[in-house]
């Protein structure tokens, strides 16, 4: 997947807009190796793919809060 279209899928999920999905992309590029985040983020497109968008966004934020610790 490009990140533009992860950029694409982000701002698709509830609660997730523009500035958080940039930072939620600056973050996989700094981060690409960090296992926590990259879960996180693999767990919110899989539930957004099966029609969660709620659980998405769950998942979303817990990888923001994986970067800030």
């Amino acid at each position: 997947m490009r990140m533009s279209d992860l950029y694409d899928e982000l701002t698709d999920i509830d609660g997730v807009g523009d500035a958080t999905a940039e930072k939620i992309l600056a973050v996989i590029d700094a981060y690409s190796t960090s296992e926590g985040v990259e879960d996180n983020v693999r767990q919110a497109y899989d539930y957004w793919e099966s029609g969660k968008p709620g659980y998405a966004g769950k998942y979303i934020k817990r990888a923001i809060t994986e970067l800030d610790e």
